[in-house]
């Protein structure tokens, strides 16, 4: 190629690039830019719910701050009330959304549609209360809309959602010019639906993929509630279980080969089904005993009572096939049912097994399970844990969580608490956990974490950089090798067959003096005072240090009276006594001025007056634990399950300190 030949090729392609620049830029639709923003924030004007309507006006909110704060001011209005001269980001089933072509009505729970119809931006998704009683716990609500909206803010406009309870949990980035393709039109399904430990309409909650399960109307032991006693055992004890001799007509265990017990439940699968649920949980009751009649015992030919109900179950599921196509059978892999069946080799399409969260479970199920993937409930926060209301969890954990649920095609979760009993030590790690399933290819715990501490503490994000990474060095062991669903469940096999734990309930505190030596926490004290110190905090970013210190104090308190209380057992005498009072008087005046001793919760309880722990500011109602955690929960570093109170903290100080005093005077004057 001569040098002019190469010179035309090089001004043709400069041409080429250019003209694909300027195409680009005019494909894009410009909401606001240079202090100017014509937008409206336009809502229905009637929502098939009020709590969708709340939800939908609390994301409009959301919303509305983001421009605000970016120097935009624009307004919220019903549809009915828009400016018809004005474009708008329409929220939820609006006219404008359907004269769109979105049908939201026939998308899957928790899904929205995201797309630009000339100047406007529709984001519309599955808005949807599940018709459980209005008083239910369980009355949960599908709100696509939301989580369109977040993702939104998260992808064209600088937000973050760091925790939830309003505005001081979500920060939004400066993005002085927001912008989207013209031809914007993307239809998402979350990658988890569920993925909650109970019902939520938080804005931040939805934005950090905590979505309510509105899979299910039941969340346990289904088949007793069908076939319940109260209904039928008088008329029916035939539909009861069999037990020496006698039917338990007082349930909960059922007959299973008793042909109207199998039709029963089957029916109610299908009232379910069409009252609108996607999926149906089949669980047979806790602590499953077996009937003993002559039929059951013949049922399915094997003496295999969970291969049994296997079969029975994927008899259901068959028959669902052809009378609820596109309907989901869950079943729960549960004590009797833990084990894979054998006397067949895949599950049908609608058939999807419930397993624990683990690797071992999973690639266990893997070679049985169908089309329909899975469904887990995750261990992975809560007060049942052994070192309490500690945190528990690491970002690299919850990295390798997401990778491992899109690997075995996990498909809801169930979480088997709220997502962190610390929002702002286990912010981190909520956050990877739940950012990587915007995108567990790419996303990855070392820039998500970043992401979290850039986000959240602004130019105090290098000490708590510092901080956050003390604290996960020392965490790593616990979250890999300690926490609930491990895979092993903390057993390990002796050399004469038994399973044993490693640790126990009545021997946590070696575990949490072990996390937590003096020079951790002497490390970590350093790193937030330091972060306290940073000039120019904003207001979110102080109230977030604010929780933190909280959160360390009563974590550094308690790890201070379990190493005294270690000094203490090492040499008893008055002395160290003393010291361990102290601490443990100094800890319980840390922990009881974030309790309201102005009125109680309830008059007494075990003897005791109940508080009520405060908020970390009336802006922003995060707690330790919730609200509901009264003082005794902190105090006496409870919990339930491996977390049960141990000495020293179920002594009554006070009394300790009077035995002290009367045992000092008795050695004084010579007694024994």
């Amino acid at each position: 190629m001569n040098v002019r030949s190469s010179s035309c090729v090089s001004a043709l392609a400069a041409l080429a690039v250019l003209t694909a620049g300027t195409a680009a830029f005019a494909a894009e639709l410009v909401i606001a830019e240079k202090g100017q923003c014509d937008y409206q924030i336009v809502l229905p004007d009637k929502a098939a719910h009020e709590k969708i309507d709340q939800a939908l006006a609390d994301a409009a909110e959301v919303m509305r701050e983001m421009f605000k704060v970016n120097g935009f001011e624009v307004p919220v209005v019903k549809e009915g009330d828009a400016d018809p001269e004005k474009p708008g980001v329409y929220l939820g089933d609006t006219a404008a959304a359907r004269a769109a072509g979105v049908d939201a009505s026939a998308l899957p729970v928790w899904s929205y549609v995201l797309k630009t119809s000339g100047k406007d931006v529709i984001i519309a998704g599955r808005d949807w209360r599940a018709p459980a009683p209005e008083d239910s716990y369980y009355a949960g609500v599908s709100l696509g809309t939301v989580k369109g909206a977040t993702d939104f803010l998260r992808e064209y406009c600088g937000t973050r959602y760091l925790a939830p309870g309003g505005l001081p949990g979500i920060e939004f980035l400066p993005t002085g010019r927001i912008a989207l393709p013209a031809d914007l039109d993307v239809r998402e399904t979350p990658m988890l639906r569920p993925n909650a430990g109970g019902p939520t309409t938080d804005v931040a909650a939805i934005g950090l993929n905590l979505l309510s399960d509105v899979n299910c109307e039941y969340r346990s032991h289904s088949h007793p509630i069908v076939v319940s006693a109260d209904v039928y055992g008088e008329e029916h004890p035939e539909y009861f279980a069999l037990i020496d001799g006698k039917r338990l007509t007082k349930g909960p265990h059922l007959c299973y080969s008793n042909k109207n017990v199998q039709e029963l439940i089957y029916q109610d699968m299908l009232r379910s089904f069409d009252a609108g649920y996607p999926c149906y949980l089949s669980a047979q009751a806790d602590g499953f005993r077996p009937c003993q009649c002559e039929q059951c015992k013949k049922l399915s030919d094997t003496e295999n009572w969970g291969e049994k109900l296997w079969l029975l179950n994927k008899t259901w599921a068959e028959r669902l096939l052809k009378d609820r196509p596109g309907k989901t059978l869950i079943v729960s892999a549960y004590t009797v049912t833990e084990n894979p069946p054998t006397s067949f080799e895949k599950f049908p399409p609608n058939l999807r097994p419930r397993v624990r969260a683990t690797e071992t479970a999973l690639k266990r199920w893997q070679s049985v399970a169908g089309e329909a993937g899975f469904i887990c409930y995750l261990h992975a926060w809560g007060a049942y844990h052994l070192c309490g209301y500690m945190p528990t969890r690491t970002p690299l954990y919850a990295q390798d969580v997401a990778r491992m649920f899109a690997r075995y095609k996990v498909r809801g979760v169930g979480l088997d608490s709220p997502p962190a009993i610390m929002w702002g030590m286990e912010g981190p790690t909520v956050y990877t956990y739940a950012r990587m399933l915007d995108d567990v290819e790419n996303n990855s715990a070392l820039e998500l974490e970043q992401e979290y501490i850039q986000a959240a503490y602004g130019p105090a994000a290098p000490p708590m950089t510092r901080f956050f990474g003390h604290l996960h060095d020392t965490l790593e062991i616990y979250a890999r090798v300690f926490g609930v669903d491990d895979g092993s469940f903390q057993l390990y096999r002796r050399a004469d067959g038994r399973r044993v734990r490693y640790l126990t309930r009545d021997d946590k505190l070696r575990l949490i003096g072990f996390l937590y030596p003096p020079e951790t926490l002497e490390l970590l004290g350093n790193q937030l005072a330091q972060a306290e110190r940073t000039a120019g905090l904003s207001d979110k970013q102080k109230l977030r240090l604010a929780l933190l210190r909280r959160e360390f104090e009563y974590l550094n308190s308690t790890v201070r009276v379990v190493h005294m209380y270690n000094a203490y057992l090492t040499r008893k005498n008055a002395t160290t006594l003393d010291q361990l009072l102290t601490e443990m008087e100094e800890r319980r005046d840390i922990i009881m001025k974030w309790y309201d001793t102005t009125k109680q919760y309830r008059p007494e309880y075990y003897g005791r007056p109940i508080y009520l722990q405060l908020p970390i500011s009336p802006d922003w109602e995060v707690y330790i634990g919730g609200w509901r955690y009264y003082q005794d929960h902190l105090l006496a570093n409870g919990g339930s399950y491996l977390a049960r109170p141990v000495p020293p903290f179920t002594w009554d100080i006070d009394e300790m300190r009077k035995s002290a005093l009367r045992d000092s005077k008795t050695a004084e004057a010579g007694g024994p």
